[in-house]
């Protein structure tokens, strides 16, 4: 996922956002009719699916298959969890009818993350291999729209929580097409009854402000909120202050926080130095999963704790990112590695001692 970029700065008020133009006081005629603000804007009730609800486990993640295929039940912990499905290709669609089916007949909600968005490493569609399959040349100017179209026929009258594009709203290549294209998306899920998150980054990225006005480009006003720290481990007090200083800005809306990784918990914003070393830190360890806020007196608008990022997933390795430590990982991104699994099982205090002694003694093979 993106480097942190920039240190948190102190909120914006949504005030700013509504700012009356100034009126020059020299020469100015009486007869003038000046509209003294622009319309406010209307944001539609927020649901909260997340109340009182029951997420779906997914037997179909990667881990859960490595682990019937190793027949590696020390994987249980990870592959027991509700987890996020993600969909990056059309061919990823077509399994999401075996999927919401699944979860109907779990009594639970399904979570999907459509991250599929045109140009969506910033990189001008030259990223090459692994991310060369759905970042090829520049897509006609409907495909995006016809994939989130397929996607809404895909997840039939199943309603959903969708996570919107991580990364593509604070990314560096956001522009008004960007914004078009996410919010036109969110038209379209919010029209068959789901429920959208649309990812706003983390507390060290873009300062609270500019990323609401981003926000409010790319329909958040229609929106049910915002998704945080998806694939990062900042730890969940830090992120539900940006949280609540974000959702004061854009009308009140929910967000969810990924904890798949961030069982690490610190009082602070982590050091640019560190939170810089973003691909496969050792220092990780399986968070907390809820539905609700961990602190509903000191983040209200917190909607759920979630495990966004599948646990035990490549961030990159040596081939893909030359230029960056990614601390001896072999398997390219996105791909499963018990190694990180084992890591990340094994640092969970919350795990009893007998599972995490019996973890560590497992020799995990690479995934190469």
């Amino acid at each position: 996922m993106s480097n942190p970029l920039t240190k948190r700065g102190a909120g914006h008020r949504w005030a700013a956002l509504l700012l009356v133009l100034a009126i020059t006081a020299c020469g100015h005629s009486p007869d003038v009719t000046l509209n003294p603000q622009p319309a406010p804007i209307e944001y539609v009730p927020v649901q909260r699916p997340f109340t009182g609800a029951t997420l779906a486990v997914d037997a179909d993640t990667q881990g859960a298959r490595w682990q019937r295929e190793h027949r590696a039940d020390w994987l249980q912990p990870i592959t027991g969890q509700p987890q996020a499905r993600w969909l990056n290709s059309f061919q990823d669609l077509a399994e999401v009818p075996d999927y919401v089916a699944s979860a109907r007949r779990q009594g639970a909600v399904p979570v999907l993350v459509a991250y599929f968005i045109p140009n969506r490493g910033c990189s001008g569609f030259q990223e090459g291999a692994p991310y060369s399959d759905y970042d090829r040349s520049p897509p006609r100017p409907d495909s995006y729209a016809a994939w989130i179209s397929q996607l809404v026929h895909d997840l039939g009258r199943t309603r959903s929580v969708v996570i919107l594009e991580p990364d593509a709203v604070p990314a560096d290549c956001f522009d008004d097409d960007r914004a078009a294209a996410i919010r036109a998306a969110v038209g379209a899920l919010v029209a068959a009854r789901h429920y959208v998150y649309i990812d706003a980054g983390h507390p060290n990225w873009i300062r609270s402000g500019p990323m609401a006005e981003r926000l409010i480009l790319s329909g958040v006003s229609d929106a049910e909120g915002v998704s945080l720290n998806v694939s990062n481990r900042y730890d969940t007090p830090s992120v539900a202050r940006f949280g609540e200083e974000l959702s004061d800005l854009i009308g009140g809306r929910d967000y969810v926080v990924d904890t798949g990784r961030n069982g690490f918990t610190d009082a602070t914003a982590e050091p640019a130095a560190v939170a810089n070393d973003w691909c496969n830190r050792p220092d990780q360890a399986l968070g907390r999963q809820a539905v609700g806020s961990a602190d509903p007196d000191l983040y209200p608008h917190m909607a759920a704790g979630i495990w966004i990022k599948p646990p035990g997933e490549s961030d990159g390795n040596k081939v893909v990112f030359p230029q960056q430590d990614c601390h001896g990982e072999t398997a390219p991104p996105g791909l499963f590695s018990p190694r990180q699994a084992q890591q990340l099982i094994m640092n969970d205090q919350s795990q009893p001692a007998s599972v995490r002694e019996r973890v560590r003694a497992i020799v995990a093979p690479q995934r190469r």
